[in-house]
């Protein structure tokens, strides 16, 4: 017997269940990966848009906004 036969033989794994086990490791792998992505961009996209209020708010009325900037931190 060859050492992959003798392995699979002494855990009681045939080499289908073994592809099975690293086909769904894989997957897994991508979901993981493509979630992460996803949130990083989520993230990103959600501070511009809040830097892009806050700037228009900014130059819609300067003095109103640094005036509720400083009430709002109680400066």
């Amino acid at each position: 017997m060859d050492k992959r036969r003798q392995k699979s033989h002494n855990s009681h794994e045939t080499d289908g269940e073994r592809q099975m086990g690293g086909w769904f490791l894989t997957v897994v792998k991508s979901t993981v990966r493509s979630m992460y992505r996803g949130l990083l961009m989520i993230l990103i996209l959600s501070f511009l848009l809040l830097s892009t209020v806050l700037l228009l708010a900014f130059l819609a009325d300067p003095q109103l906004m640094w005036d509720s900037v400083r009430k709002a931190f109680g400066m």
